[in-house]
């Protein structure tokens, strides 16, 4: 398995990163991300002040972010801007003027000092194809500010970038009007053959976006939906630091769960309600702007065929996000399929017509537990 980014920032935090681990992040071509960036090396062909002042914003964005490395001397998949210009490769740093480029970036780095919760931790590689100056922090427990001309800056990474806050944005974190986290939810859904009974199963990719600036270290994932006793759902969640194991569905909805859905006459008989939630250890972790990919299975019901037609069905459920620092933010999920013409003989097939997920506010989620179906044309 190839080095991600995180892996590197908890090796460039312990200890000097290896050429070859370097050389593992560019062959891989690991791009930069919340945790990662990379420079070349002419970053550092500036005035002593601007370069620093350079340094300083990338160090206090990590730090008010969620930690992470910045790579000098490193070329990424940047457009090239010079014929000289590589990519993926090492380009080193040029040759340091009065003192080694280690040395330059600490004391660039202590006006921060007093404001980091753990100073950042420099290191100096000698790669085959140049020096290398590696700079890794981790998380703030408080804002670090950055003073320029002589007033404090906020900085933050998110995403790929690293961009200044906006003061009102500033003034609301520091006076903690955005503490609740907010999500949003991207949806995929597609119908595949069993190799045994129910014929069909539908599996529910989505993934789950922090959309706000509160990081959320314990998360609770789960969707509900119908299936059967002899085949029970199962969903994998994976947030980048566990090996995203399956969890069995359970069989009953819990009455903590019951109070925020309404669940509507069943339909088959056969069918029954069934939730599916996130293991709860290792816990899933996300930072702002950062998203957990879930992939949840469950057998599928067709319901009744109508004179070998073309049959429409739906299948309603819902999604829970639970935040261990909020309130859980719920989703109607919405899913129409067809069969053509009847899937339970030998060349019938099925297939998604129609997906999307609706947030929920202020009401309870309405479920069928049905496969209500309805001739087309």
């Amino acid at each position: 398995m190839s080095l991600t980014s995180g892996e590197f920032l908890e090796i460039a935090v312990s200890r000097a990163p290896t050429p070859a681990e370097i050389d593992e992040l560019l062959t891989t071509r690991v791009n930069e991300d919340l945790w990662l960036d990379y420079k070349r090396g002419r970053w550092l062909d500036d005035t002593d002040a601007k370069r620093a002042r350079k340094l300083r914003r990338f160090v206090a964005g990590f730090a008010n972010a969620d930690g992470g490395a910045v790579l000098v001397g490193v070329a990424g998949g940047e457009t090239v801007q010079q014929p000289t210009d590589q990519q993926w490769a090492v380009d080193g740093c040029p040759p340091a003027y009065s003192q080694p480029w280690n040395e330059w970036a600490s004391n660039s780095l202590s006006g921060l000092a007093g404001y980091l919760s753990r100073q950042p931790v420099i290191h100096l590689v000698p790669h085959a194809d140049g020096q290398v100056l590696v700079v890794a922090v981790r998380r703030s427990n408080g804002l670090v500010p950055c003073v320029e001309d002589g007033r404090p800056a906020h900085f933050m990474r998110i995403g790929h970038q690293t961009l200044p806050l906006d003061p009102s944005l500033y003034a609301d974190l520091v006076l903690g009007r955005r503490q609740s986290p907010h999500f949003d939810i991207e949806l995929n859904a597609t119908i595949e053959p069993r190799q045994h009974a129910p014929k069909f199963g539908l599996r529910v990719n989505f993934i789950v976006r922090n959309e706000s600036l509160v990081w959320v270290p314990d998360l609770q994932i789960g969707i509900i939906g119908n299936g059967t006793p002899a085949q029970q759902p199962e969903m994998t969640c994976t947030d980048g630091s566990n090996s995203g194991q399956p969890t069995l569905g359970v069989p009953t909805i819990s009455q903590h769960l019951s109070g925020y859905v309404e669940v509507l006459p069943c339909r088959p008989l056969d069918a029954q309600p069934y939730f599916i939630r996130s293991r709860p250890r290792p816990a899933l972790n996300t930072a702002p702007f950062s998203s957990i990919e879930c992939d949840a299975l469950f057998t599928l019901p067709t319901g009744a065929i109508v004179d070998g037609q073309q049959q429409l069905a739906q299948w309603r459920g819902a999604i829970y996000v639970a935040p261990i620092n909020g309130l859980p933010q719920w989703f109607e999920v919405r899913i129409d399929y067809q069969s053509n013409p009847d899937p339970y003989l030998a060349n019938g097939v099925m297939h998604v017509r129609n997906c999307d997920v609706v947030p929920v506010y202020g009401k309870r989620v309405a479920i069928e537990w049905n496969t209500r179906t309805r001739r087309v044309g």
